[in-house]
C-alpha cells in the first residue's frame, strides 16, 4: 500500500531539552530521543494530523487542558531504550 500522506513539518527535538507546542499544530511529525526530554503542550492548542513519537528514559509528555487532538491520521509512540 503506497503512503500519500505528505508532513508538512518535521521536527527533531535536541536531546535532554524541553518542547513547548502551541497555538495550531497541522500535519507535523514531531521525534524526540536521548534522555530526560519533555514535549509540552499548551493550553487550546490545536493538533491536526500529528505523528509524535519519544524515545528514551526519563522523558515525558504534558498535555495542558482544554486541547483538541484529532484528524484522519494521529499518532503517539513512546518507548524505552531498551524496548
Amino acid at each position: 500500500m503506497k503512503n500519500y500522506y505528505h508532513w508538512s513539518n518535521k521536527i527533531e527535538v535536541a536531546k535532554q531539552s524541553v518542547f513547548k507546542c502551541a497555538g495550531y499544530i497541522l500535519r507535523t511529525r514531531i521525534a524526540i530521543q536521548g534522555v530526560d526530554n519533555s514535549l509540552e503542550i499548551s493550553e487550546n492548542a490545536r493538533l491536526l494530523n500529528y505523528d509524535i513519537a519519544i524515545k528514551g528514559s526519563g522523558n515525558s509528555l504534558q498535555i495542558e487542558s482544554d486541547c483538541v487532538a484529532n484528524g484522519n491520521h494521529v499518532s503517539l509512540t513512546m518507548w524505552d531504550k531498551g524496548d
